[in-house]
C-alpha cells in the first residue's frame, strides 16, 4: 500500500499540494531530530521552517522526551513530492497551511515510497536516503542495503546509503559489513 493509498483511505483522490505529513516507527526510539540554529556562538532550539532550503537539525535535543516515532513531511506539487524533511514528532514547525497529516502508517509503506522516489526525482535523493533510514531497522536496512548493491544506481547515492546504514547500528548493517569485509578478502 503506497501513500497514494493511504490518502485515498482518507478520502482524498490523491495527495494534495502542499504539505503533507505522517508518522512512522524510529529507527532509534531515543532520538529526537529538532532544528537548531546557530546564535552567539552556540546552538539554539528553534521551530523548523519545512520550507527553508536547508534545515540544520540536531539529535540530542533533551526538551523533549523520544516518542518511538519520527515525523515526516512531503511537499507535494502535482502529485508529486518536491521536498522531503523529517524531524522528530514534538518539533515545532513554522505554520504550515493546509498541512494533511495521514497520521501513523506502517513503517514498509513509507519506506517502498520513499524508495520510489530515488528513480523519480534525482533532487529528492539525499532527502530519501536520510528519510529511509530514520525509518525503524527491520525495515530501512533492506532497503538501504538494496541501494548499496544496485550497481545502476548512481555511485554517490550507494556510498550516501552506505553511510547512512553504517550509521543505523542495526544488527543487519553490521552482518552486511562483515559479508562485504569477508567478500573483498585480503589486501596485499
Amino acid at each position: 500500500m503506497s501513500l497514494l493509498a493511504v490518502a485515498a483511505a482518507l478520502g482524498l483522490v490523491s495527495l494534495p499540494d502542499g504539505w503533507v505529513t505522517w508518522r512512522v516507527a524510529a529507527q532509534d526510539p531515543t532520538t529526537n531530530w529538532c532544528c537548531v540554529t546557530w546564535s552567539a556562538g552556540g546552538l539554539v532550539e528553534k521551530a523548523c521552517e519545512l520550507d527553508n532550503k536547508h534545515l540544520s537539525v540536531r539529535s540530542d535535543d533533551e526538551r523533549f522526551q523520544p516518542t518511538g516515532e519520527m515525523q515526516l513531511y512531503a511537499r507535494i506539487l502535482d502529485g508529486a513530492p518536491q521536498k522531503l524533511r523529517v524531524l522528530s514528532p514534538q518539533c515545532p514547525i513554522e505554520p504550515v497551511a493546509d498541512l494533511k497529516d495521514l497520521g501513523r502508517i506502517e513503517t514498509s509503506m513509507s519506506v517502498d515510497w520513499l524508495g520510489e522516489q530515488l528513480t523519480r526525482n534525482d533532487s529528492l535523493t539525499s532527502d530519501a536516503i536520510i528519510a529511509i533510514s530514520a525509518h525503524e531497522a527491520s525495515t530501512a536496512a533492506p532497503m538501504l542495503i538494496d541501494m548499496i548493491t544496485n550497481r545502476s544506481l548512481p555511485q554517490d547515492t550507494r556510498k550516501e546509503a552506505l553511510r547512512w546504514l553504517i550509521l543505523s547500528k542495526s544488527d543487519e548493517a553490521f552482518r552486511f559489513m562483515d559479508r562485504l569485509f569477508a567478500d573483498s578478502g585480503p589486501t596485499q
